[in-house]
């Protein structure tokens, strides 16, 4: 798959989900879950999978990996605090009509490494089912991103624009990642990959493990949790 193709589906993937909640109002709160688990869940098992074994492939850079990964869950942990836990579902509306400026912030940060995390690794070849996980976790995070924007009484060109510029953050990583300045300084010691490893096994097991007050959603949950991961395996076996 080419770098346009790529871009082309990061790009879907976030708009996919923030214009379903400004044109198509939807904001049920536990579908957004159920969505969120389905896609934390396929994206743990990418994790699992895939991205576990390729960062410690390699017994030499194995101490520097693991390294980065704590440094994953520590990025995460202060970006959470920035976006006031949007990653996974939460939505905090401030003052109305003010600009949620830092949760913009952790969201395109967040975004960035992922993309960078696309190219990152051995053999600086797009990893596929990395993508597929991204994409799919990215239509939720859109759609809660609009949603908190449609409760700041927003104006719907500030709510584009703003989806824009995030749907904008992961192709912008992926092509920063392929660049020869970061391959030459990062890509040897899995440093990137090690660390998205770290924010999407953070995300995806806080999205998991999120408690619920109702048993009957929380069997929802376990059966689409379920489903998640045996698309991911099945994907995997392609």
């Amino acid at each position: 798959m080419n770098s346009t193709s790529i871009i082309i589906i990061l790009i879907i993937s976030a708009f996919t989900g923030g214009l379903a909640a400004l044109f198509f109002k939807i904001n049920h709160t536990n579908k957004i879950k159920l969505l969120l688990s389905f896609s934390g869940a396929f994206l743990l098992g990418v994790c699992v999978l895939h991205l576990l074994p390729e960062v410690f492939s390699n017994p030499n850079t194995a101490f520097y990996a693991s390294i980065a990964v704590l440094a994953g869950f520590l990025i995460q942990l202060f970006l959470e605090f920035l976006s006031r836990g949007i990653e996974h579902g939460h939505i905090h509306a401030n003052e109305e009509g003010k600009f949620p400026a830092t949760v913009i912030f952790a969201l395109c940060i967040h975004a960035i490494i992922e993309g960078m995390a696309l190219y990152s690794g051995h053999h600086h070849q797009p990893k596929t089912h990395l993508l597929l996980g991204i994409a799919l976790h990215k239509i939720p995070i859109s759609l809660v991103l609009v949603v908190l924007l449609l409760k700041q009484n927003l104006k719907t060109p500030v709510i584009l624009l703003t989806l824009t510029a995030f749907a904008l953050c992961a192709p912008f990583g992926m092509l920063l990642s392929q660049s020869s300045l970061s391959v030459q300084i990062i890509a040897n010691e899995q440093i990137i990959l090690g660390i998205a490893l770290g924010i999407m096994l953070h995300i995806s097991t806080v999205i998991l493990f999120e408690s619920t007050e109702h048993h009957k959603f929380q069997l929802k949950k376990f059966i689409t949790i379920l489903v998640g991961f045996i698309s991911a395996v099945i994907v995997s076996l392609v």
